[in-house]
C-alpha cells in the first residue's frame, strides 16, 4: 500500500507540476504547487528518492550550534512552551535556522528512534534544496506561516507527516528562521492542523517578541495592547524609543497597525508623530498615575492601552560595578537616576585615575578604547563617557561585534537600501553607524569584528561617510567611536587578525579597566551590588560580615555580572534575613572554602605575600572555572552563562591553566 500510494504521489506532483507549467487547471497562486516546480526544475530533486534526510553528525552540530548561540538561547522558552501545548497529540516541536539546519527539538523519547528515522531531530537538514516542499523548507522560501500536510509534501517518504512552521523574524525584519511543530501521523483533514497553526504561529510572535526585548532592552519599550485588562501581561505592540522620544524599532505587530497613521514610515518618526501627546507627556503619564496602563491615542483615533516593559537604563544598571546605591533604587514607573563616571570608578585609585584622563580629553574628538576583561563594566563606562560629552543629547548606540552574527553584521552596521537583499525589510533600514551620527557608536568586542568589515569601518572613519548595501550614494555622518575589547589588539595586528590602520585609527587612547579582583574597593562594590540586587529589601536582609570577607577574596572571572548573580541567587534562596556563606552558588563556595584562609597570609614579607596572594587567587578562578564546566558536562556555552561571561574568555582562561576538556585527553 506504502509503494503504491508513493507511486500516486509522484505521478500527482509530476502531472501539477507540468499543468502549472501550461497554466492549465490548477491555480497559480497556490504555493505547494509553486513549491514541487521549485523542487522538480530548480532543484532537480526526484520525489521517488528513497534517500532518508540528511542529518549532520554530532561534531558538526555542536559546531554550527556555537555560532547560532543567541538565537538558540532566546528561542528555547518558546520551543518549550509549544512543545508543552501540542505533545499530548504526539507533535515534535523544531526551531530551524535559515538554512534550514534543525538546531533544537524537543518530542517524546518514546519515539525518539521513529522520530529520527523520519529526520525529525536535532541536525537534520529541511531546506527545500535538500528534501523539496515541507513545512521548514517552503517557509524559508516563501517566510510565512503555512501547513505542509501529507501529500503536499515533495517526497513520497514524507507523506505520512503534517508539518506547521512559522517564520521568525528580528526586530529589522531580517529572517532568521522557523519554528515547527510535527506529526508522524495524523488525521486526512488538513482543518485538524487549524489550532496547531495557531500555536505555531503565537510561538513565533512570542520568540520574535523575546528577540525584541532582548535587544532593545537599554531603551524605553512601550506595549500597546487593544484591551485594558491585557495591558500589562500581553507583549502585543513593541515600540522602541529612544531618550529623546524617537522610535528606533517596532515589532512587526506594531508595524502593521501603526505603520498607516504617519506618512514616511514608523521607524525614525517621533512619539508625537504617531500619538496625541508629546514624549514628555507619555513620560507624565508612567511617573504619575497610580496604574500602570494608560490609554493613549493614535492620530488616526484608535484608542490603545499601553504599559512600559522597559525603562531606560535597566540593563545597563544591572551590569554596572556599582549599580543603584540605596538611595537610587526606585519604582519602575519612576526616574532612574544616570550612572556617572565617579559613581562607577568608586573609590579605586586605578579607576578615579582612568575618570580624570577621561574628563580631559572627552571633547577633544579623541577615540577612546576601553580594554577589560568581561564583566568589567566596559558598556557602562562608554556610556557614562557619552552622557558628559556635548553629543549627550544625541543617540548612544551600541553594537557587539560577537553577538550578531557575521552574515547580519554588515547589514546592522552599515543599513540597506530597499530591496537590498532577499529578506530585506521593504523600506530598507538606517544602519547603526547613521543611527549614532552626532551622538556615540560604541562598538563592543572590536577585536571579533570580521576583516573584510574592518576595511569598511576604516573607510568610513577617514571619509565621515556611509554607503548602505545597495546604494551607491554616501550619506555624510558625524561619526564619534567608543570601542571595548577584552583583547590585547596589538597582538591581533601581529598575527594579522586585526587591521594595523584601523587599530591607529581606532587608538586615540586606551584605558583600562581593573577587574574586580584587582580593585581597591571591593567592599564598596559588594555593597553597591548587593543594594541594586536587594531592591526593597535592602532594609530587611543583610550579608554576613564572613560571607563580606568571602565575597572580596573569591577572584571573580566573571567580574561585575558574576558577582551579582551569585548576590541573586544568594537573596532568592535565604529565608533568615542574614546571607552567609552557604547560600552562595555552590560552583563559587566549593573552590573556595578549601582555601580562603592561604590569602590570610600576614606574617609573610610584602613580595612573598603577593605572590602568594597572587597565586593563590589564580587557583581560586582555575577551581571555579573547572566547577562550572563540570556542573554544565563540559558545555562551554552554559559554563560562560553562569559564570557571566564570554565563550571566548572561557576558551582563553583553559588555555591559561591548561584546562583539557575529558573528551580531548
Amino acid at each position: 500500500m506504502l509503494i503504491k500510494n508513493g507511486i500516486k504521489h509522484i505521478a500527482r506532483v509530476e502531472s501539477a507540476v507540468a499543468n502549472q507549467s501550461c497554466k492549465k487547471q490548477l491555480d497559480l497562486d497556490n504555493p505547494i504547487v509553486f513549491s514541487w516546480a521549485r523542487s522538480l526544475e530548480k532543484y532537480g530533486l526526484d520525489p521517488g528518492s528513497p534517500a532518508k534526510t540528511r542529518i549532520l553528525t554530532h561534531s558538526e552540530l555542536v559546531s554550527y550550534k556555537e555560532s547560532r548561540e543567541t538565537f538558540l538561547r532566546i528561542s528555547r522558552a518558546g520551543l518549550e512552551r509549544l512543545f508543552q501545548q501540542v505533545y499530548a497529540s504526539g507533535y515534535v516541536v523544531l526551531l530551524a535556522d535559515d538554512k534550514g539546519v534543525t538546531i533544537d527539538a524537543i518530542g517524546d523519547p518514546k519515539y525518539q528512534k521513529d522520530l529520527k528515522e523520519a529526520g525529525l531531530c536535532e541536525g537534520a537538514l529541511w531546506a527545500e534544496n535538500e528534501e523539496g516542499t515541507c513545512g521548514v523548507g517552503t517557509c524559508i522560501e516563501t517566510k510565512q506561516a503555512l501547513t505542509i500536510h501529507k501529500t503536499e509534501h515533495f517526497r513520497a517518504r514524507h507523506i505520512d507527516l503534517t508539518c506547521t512552521t512559522a517564520p521568525i523574524f528580528d526586530p529589522q525584519g531580517k529572517f532568521l528562521g522557523a519554528i515547527d511543530a510535527s506529526a508522524l501521523y495524523s488525521p486526512d483533514d488538513k482543518r485538524n492542523q487549524s489550532l496547531v497553526f495557531q500555536l505555531v504561529a503565537m510561538a513565533a510572535k512570542l520568540i520574535e517578541n523575546a528577540f525584541f526585548l532582548q535587544e532593545f532592552r537599554n531603551d524605553r519599550i512601550l506595549s500597546l495592547c487593544d484591551r485594558p485588562e491585557l495591558a500589562e501581561v500581553v507583549t502585543e505592540h513593541l515600540l522602541a524609543l529612544n531618550f529623546e522620544g524617537q522610535i528606533i524599532a517596532a515589532n512587526s505587530s506594531a508595524i502593521l497597525h501603526l505603520d498607516r497613521t504617519v506618512k514616511y514610515g514608523l521607524i525614525g518618526r517621533h512619539i508625537s508623530e504617531v500619538f496625541n501627546l508629546k514624549f514628555t507627556g507619555l513620560m507624565d503619564l508612567f511617573t504619575k498615575c497610580s496604574d500602570p496602563r494608560c490609554a493613549i491615542r493614535a492620530v488616526d483615533g484608535t484608542l490603545y492601552f499601553a504599559a512600559m516593559k522597559g525603562w531606560g537604563s535597566r540593563e545597563l544598571q544591572a551590569s554596572s560595578p556599582i549599580g543603584r546605591t540605596k538611595t537610587t533604587i526606585i519604582a519602575d514607573r519612576q526616574t532612574v537616576s544616570p550612572l556617572t563616571l565617579e559613581r562607577l570608578a568608586g573609590k579605586d585609585r586605578q579607576l578615579n585615575t582612568v575618570v580624570d584622563c577621561i574628563k580631559r580629553i572627552v571633547n577633544k574628538k579623541l577615540p577612546i578604547i576601553l580594554s577589560g576583561e568581561t564583566g568589567t563594566g566596559k558598556e557602562a563606562f562608554a556610556q557614562a563617557i557619552h552622557q558628559i560629552s556635548k553629543r549627550a543629547e544625541k543617540p548612544f548606540v551600541a553594537v557587539n561585534c560577537v553577538s550578531i552574527p557575521e552574515t547580519l553584521i554588515e547589514s546592522e552596521l552599515f543599513g540597506y537600501k530597499q530591496g537590498a537583499f532577499t529578506g530585506a525589510c521593504s523600506k530598507g533600514m538606517r544602519g547603526r553607524i547613521l543611527q549614532s551620527s552626532g551622538g556615540t557608536l560604541f562598538l563592543d568586542e572590536i577585536g571579533d569584528m570580521p576583516l573584510p568589515l574592518q576595511a569598511r569601518l576604516l573607510r568610513v572613519l577617514a571619509e565621515q561617510e556611509v554607503v548602505p548595501l545597495g546604494s551607491n550614494t554616501p550619506v555624510p555622518i558625524d561619526l564619534n567611536v567608543i570601542c571595548a575589547t577584552h583583547q590585547n589588539l596589538e597582538e591581533l595586528v601581529a598575527k594579522g587578525a586585526f587591521r594595523e590602520d584601523l587599530f591607529y585609527r581606532l587608538n586615540g587612547i586606551l584605558l583600562k579597566l581593573p577587574p574586580i579582583r584587582e580593585r581597591s574597593d571591593k567592599r564598596v562594590l559588594i555593597d553597591s551590588a548587593f543594594a541594586a540586587e536587594a531592591g526593597d529589601r535592602y532594609d530587611k536582609v543583610r550579608l554576613d560580615h564572613k560571607v563580606l570577607s568571602f565575597l572580596e577574596r573569591y577572584p571573580w572571572p566573571g567580574n561585575i555580572r558574576q558577582l551579582r548573580n551569585a548576590l541573586r541567587f544568594a537573596l532568592a534562596i535565604n529565608e533568615s534575613g542574614t546571607i552567609g556563606v552557604p547560600d552562595l552558588p555552590p560552583e563559587i563556595t566549593h573552590s573556595n572554602s578549601s582555601r580562603v584562609a592561604a590569602e590570610d597570609c600576614s606574617g609573610l614579607p610584602g613580595g612573598s605575600k603577593e605572590h602568594l596572594r597572587r597565586n593563590t587567587m589564580e587557583q581560586l578562578e582555575s577551581e571555579a572555572l573547572i566547577n562550572a564546566l563540570k556542573k554544565h558536562k563540559w558545555k562551554i556555552s552554559s559554563a560562560a552563562r553562569d559564570l557571566g561571561i564570554g565563550r571566548a574568555t572561557i576558551y582563553r582562561k583553559m588555555e591559561k591553566y591548561a584546562i583539557v576538556p575529558p573528551n580531548m585527553r
